[in-house]
């Protein structure tokens, strides 16, 4: 049986600003009150456990769309480099071709005159 002031190890309910309430199980109504309290001390948790489950579904969900971003953007950054290199490439080839090509004619004029003179009219 607990006497006036003894809680039996219960932790006095604290409201917020205010100051502890120590519920008086001794009789129904006290009884009933301190488990109406109870109960939307178990509602107000399981409300805010829901509000901090969604933000952390919705936050996520926001990483996953930044690391689809980030893997897009670096699969375009690839792409353009890789057609850079394409480009240079190409040139590369293509003046490589016209530098031999001029050799190659220099070198037929030099052993040839006259056919060098006739492929350039």
């Amino acid at each position: 049986m607990l006497r006036e002031g003894d809680l039996g190890g219960a932790t006095p309910i604290t409201l917020t600003g205010t100051s502890p309430i120590v519920p008086d199980l001794s009789t129904l109504s006290g009884a009933q009150a301190a488990l109406a309290t109870v109960n939307a001390a178990i509602g107000q948790l399981a409300s805010d456990r829901g509000t901090v489950g969604a933000m952390i579904s919705r936050l996520s969900h926001t990483t996953e769309q930044l690391h689809a971003a980030e893997n897009n953007l670096s699969a375009a950054n690839s792409a353009i480099t890789d057609a850079g290199v394409a480009s240079e490439s190409t040139t590369y080839v293509r003046d490589s071709l016209l530098v031999r090509s001029r050799t190659a004619l220099l070198a037929q004029a030099d052993s040839q005159p006259q056919l060098a003179q006739r492929l350039l009219t």
